[in-house]
């Protein structure tokens, strides 16, 4: 599996909130410039994060965006399906460059691809925001 552009551009938009001053909020033009997401696109992941409630909106004259939880508290899976949907198994593993010849041979899905996906999606839910931003 590999991270759609998407969320690389979310996560990347949520490390720009995580280093400012927790009260200070981030315009979206301030977000753009800082992670070179286009503008029109970075609106539409805040408005997917704002509704996963990772981030919450601050009206007025200075207003922008701020986290909604402690940087411990947003996990790297929080915003791939935040961003994508919902990750299971079968998202994990569908895997173009994987050999489907290996699969039609085994007649089922290998048991240790299986098993891959269970620890990758562990690992998205292991790694939060804190760890990325400590980078």
């Amino acid at each position: 599996m590999r991270l759609e552009k998407a969320s690389t551009y979310g996560l990347l938009a949520l490390i720009t909130l995580a280093k400012r001053e927790a009260s200070q909020p981030a315009r979206v033009h301030d977000i753009a410039r800082s992670t070179g997401v286009p503008i029109e696109y970075l609106r539409k992941l805040l408005r997917r994060l704002l509704q996963a409630q990772l981030i919450r909106s601050v009206r007025g004259r200075h207003g922008g965006y701020l986290l909604a939880r402690p940087l411990e508290r947003i996990s790297v899976l929080h915003v791939i399906e935040a961003i994508e949907g919902p990750i299971d198994r079968n998202t994990i593993i569908d895997d173009a460059s994987l050999s489907r010849a290996l699969d039609e041979a085994m007649g089922q899905l290998p048991q240790w691809r299986l098993d891959a996906a269970d620890r990758v999606r562990d690992l998205f839910s292991q790694t939060c925001l804190q760890d990325l931003v400590e980078v």
